[in-house]
């Protein structure tokens, strides 16, 4: 992480990794992971997502590239600990992933930075 995000990363937030869905249509997740991160919400900038839509994100996270990789786009993220809840459904405002965007920390020799926008 670099050192300005790892200062200002006084927040936690919790992913719950999409690992697929099953015949039926019901979405399985992997086990819920927190990360500390710093957060925007209520965002006017516009990005495009992975399929080239132009959006406003609700919300925007920065933190340290976890150990369990890049999120992918139909992970779930939501502020706070929510690690007792083995999916989004029932968590407090959790959102999915539109954009994931990875930043080195190359320059300054530090752990890579993901910018992640629901």
């Amino acid at each position: 992480m670099t050192r300005v995000t790892r200062r200002t990363s006084k927040d936690t937030a919790t992913i719950w990794p999409f690992v697929s869905s099953d015949l039926y249509g019901q979405v399985v997740y992997g086990v819920p992971y927190t990360v500390s991160c710093t957060y925007e919400q209520g965002a006017s900038k516009q990005y495009r997502d992975a399929m080239g839509q132009m959006y406003i994100p609700k919300s925007i996270y920065w933190y340290e590239l976890p150990s369990e990789g890049k999120p992918s786009l139909k992970d779930y993220i939501a502020l706070g600990d929510q690690t007792a809840y083995n999916t989004p459904i029932g968590a407090d405002n959790a959102e999915v992933i539109k954009n994931a965007i990875l930043q080195s920390g190359g320059v300054l020799n530090d752990t890579p930075d993901i910018m992640v926008m629901t």
